[in-house]
């Protein structure tokens, strides 16, 4: 049941339309001045105006501008409805008051009711229209407010990451630092081979708990948008053959054929080399640790003006094709058993895929199960575009230097080479 106001100063036109449009089981409103049904209108908010062009007092054009032109009224639909016959000019001159239809006599049931609902289905689908489109800004502001909290709580947990890393790696760069210490003040001399396996596997341990906070910390990073990138000119073939070397006595101690192939010469790169060196790292690292036999190759490939490919493969394990779609994943393994034979905490290749693109780079992989696989690394070798600049680091979670953590413990460190021999 829709609001009525009927506007006329003719009682029999008024009457004969409220009994019309209330056998519709319409609620009627009636007014007989300018005044009365702007103030109906204010106090009822009717669905539809039927209103005379010629009232006493304000003139019904002037009752519709005013309708129209009030954003508390202006959804109400108006018909201009007269008693007597006029000109086209005066239809077209009460349309352009902002009436949404003209009736004139002599006025028939059967048109006035058609009238009414024509105007109340389009009344109808913008009531609707509105109501849908303030449901999606109301959506779209708890949205926001929930993506504002969430940032919020990255942040929080970025901050609280960084400094729990920082606080880890502090003793335990302590700790490497005083095996080193011992290692380099006892060169020369005799160490009991149960000593000697003791400091190798303390050493070996700890840089792995070390790698381990410096990968949590970078995904920490990562996800804040605070993850530092430094570009720079450098030697390509130098960081990769630097990380290689880095990890050729992991590759020879499984008996793995390990090989590395870069052709010469290199155009300089512009990129950071610190990340360009990290990526190289965990790929081989990983490579390393899913081939149990057979041989591991890492190649540089330049392969068109300004783009250069790093490729390793290996002879491996391989990844079946369920897995491929989550190797990239935060904390995802292929094998997420806590006895399975490789150890990690799934964190290399995700962030790989991250820092090639933070870079600008790519990352594809092809894989065999039982045969090995493929890393292809795609890297931009010049200058990116200047909106690309670099992005501010964490202050917390900066490197430990050894040196300076065993000054401040009151131990001072030598030099790597015996200072009795």
């Amino acid at each position: 049941m829709a609001k009525i106001l009927i506007v006329d100063d003719e009682p029999a036109l008024l009457e004969a339309c409220a009994r019309i449009l209330a056998s519709a089981h319409h609620e009627i409103f009636r007014a007989e001045t300018g005044e009365e049904a702007l103030a109906v209108c204010r106090a009822e908010r009717p669905d539809l105006v039927l209103l005379a062009p010629v009232l006493p007092g304000i003139q019904g054009l002037e009752v519709c501008k005013q309708i129209k032109g009030d954003p508390e009224l202006s959804r109400s639909s108006v018909i201009l409805i007269s008693g007597r016959r006029v000109s086209p000019d005066e239809q077209a001159e009460g349309l352009e008051s902002g009436a949404d239809g003209y009736l004139t006599k002599p006025i028939e049931r059967r048109t006035l009711l058609a009238h009414v609902r024509a105007l109340l289905r389009i009344t109808e689908t913008e009531r609707a229209l509105r109501e849908s489109e303030e449901r999606q800004r109301q959506l779209v502001d708890d949205l926001m407010q929930a993506n504002r909290r969430l940032e919020e709580y990255n942040r929080l947990k970025a901050e609280l990451v960084a400094n729990m890393s920082h606080e880890l790696r502090t003793p335990l760069t302590a700790i490497i630092g005083f095996v080193q210490l011992v290692q380099m003040t006892e060169a020369g001399k005799p160490v009991p081979p149960a000593y000697a396996t003791a400091f190798e596997r303390i050493l070996r341990n700890g840089r792995h708990l070390l790698a381990l906070i410096d990968d949590v910390l970078d995904v920490a990073k990562i996800e804040a948008g605070r993850l530092k990138i430094n570009r720079e000119p450098f030697d390509l073939g130098d960081v990769v053959q630097s990380a290689f070397r880095e990890l050729q006595s992991l590759a020879r101690q499984k008996g793995i054929d390990y090989r590395l192939r870069i052709p010469k010469p290199l155009p300089l790169a512009f990129s950071d080399p610190l990340r360009v060196r990290q990526v190289a790292i965990n790929l081989l690292s990983n490579a390393i640790k899913f081939t149990h036999q057979g041989w591991i190759e890492a190649e540089l490939v330049p392969w068109e003006e300004g783009t250069c490919r790093f490729v390793v493969r290996d002879t491996g394990v391989g990844i079946d094709e369920a897995a491929m779609s989550i190797i990239f994943e935060r904390f995802r393994q292929v094998d997420g058993s806590m006895s399975r034979p490789a150890g990690g905490a799934g964190l290399g290749l995700s962030i790989v895929r991250q820092i090639v693109e933070l870079l600008g780079g790519t990352i594809e992989v092809e894989s065999r199960v039982g045969e090995g696989s493929t890393f292809t690394v795609t890297l931009p070798l010049v200058a990116p575009d200047p909106g690309l600049g670099p992005v501010d680091d964490a202050a917390a979670g900066q490197d430990v230097d050894v040196r300076e953590t065993l000054e401040e413990l009151g131990v001072t460190p030598t030099d790597g080479e015996n200072p009795a021999g």
